[in-house]
């Protein structure tokens, strides 16, 4: 054979937890957790614990199947091989009182005959800490610093990332509104220009110009006020909705009806307009506010009606 039958058995306990050699005994693992060996500071990883049990020496087919998959030889020649092989470390091991299976353990004869088997703990037969070697506590505290440093890296790494990726978009939305305002202000200060410029062809301003000109031994501040005084009740000429009382064509009956009007204390005003004088009750910036007076009014004046002008 290319292998020892040692090494099939050695392979079959990776993968099963009972593995017989026939007419010597077999061997029967149990799972053990990780154990942490507080004396010695050493982490030990999951394993297999491996007894031996003189009494399994039935054929169950198992190595012998395991050879058979890689060895080029016929089920005879491999069941003659395992026999052969039991009957040789039995006799060693009587004539002995002790046997060593390469990676498996070591086998002595007791008092009675009993076999003591010892586990080699060199080889862990369990597949998922395979490669695993204890483990000084002081190294894991070490791997534990090392991961919280990997783990600060990388954390560090993914912010900048995300600081590179959010900068572009946040200068995107940034810049647009920086440049927006600037425009904003130029745009206001062009604005303002303009309306200084019209504010100089007022011809209110021209008004107070030469009305301030005339009245030079007034106080200024006073003479200020009357300006704007004149500035406001020439403003109040933009009124656009009248209440109109009555139209004449002589203009001497408009003017009767307009002293009454002042009389029963209303805001009256004749309004010239080609052959016709109308006099108004009142006039109103607002035509909600002229329909609403045009409302009460009707209730003595039902010829009453608005001019919009």
């Amino acid at each position: 054979m290319n292998k020892s039958i040692v090494h099939y058995i050695s392979e079959l306990l990776y993968l099963h937890d009972c593995v017989i050699i026939p007419e010597f005994g077999g061997f029967i693992c149990n799972i053990n957790s990780a154990k942490l060996d507080a004396t010695n500071d050493i982490l030990i990883p999951p394993s297999k614990k491996i007894v031996f049990n003189k009494n399994l020496t039935d054929n169950d087919g198992l190595l012998i199947n395991h050879i058979l998959k890689h060895e080029n030889i016929s089920i005879d020649i491999a069941t003659k091989s395992v026999r052969e092989f039991s009957r040789r470390i039995a006799e060693e091991l009587n004539k002995n009182k002790i046997l060593r299976l390469t990676n498996i353990g070591l086998f002595t004869l007791g008092k009675e005959n009993n076999i003591i088997f010892a586990q080699d703990n060199l080889n862990n037969y369990n597949l998922s800490s395979f490669g695993m070697n204890n483990l000084n506590i002081q190294e894991v505290n070490r791997l534990k610093e090392m991961k919280e440093k990997l783990d600060t890296t990388i954390y560090t790494i993914r912010k900048n990332n995300y600081l590179q990726k959010r900068i572009p978009r946040i200068a995107a939305v940034i810049i647009p509104l920086m440049v927006f305002s600037f425009l904003s202000i130029t745009h206001q200060e062009k604005i303002d220009s303009v309306y200084t410029h019209m504010s100089n062809l007022n011809p209110f301003t021209e008004i107070i110009k030469t009305n301030i000109t005339k009245k030079s031994n007034l106080n200024s501040s006073k003479t200020l006020k009357i300006e704007n005084k004149n500035i406001i009740n020439n403003i109040k000429l933009e009124k656009k909705y009248y209440i109109i009382a009555g139209s004449f064509v002589d203009k001497k009956n408009a003017q009767i009806m307009y002293h009454k009007l002042k009389k029963w204390n209303y805001n009256s005003e004749l309004i010239s307009k080609e052959k016709h004088t109308r006099v108004s009750y009142d006039s109103f910036s607002k035509k909600e506010d002229a329909l609403t007076a045009l409302y009460h009014i009707r209730k003595s004046n039902k010829e009453a009606w608005i001019l919009s002008q």
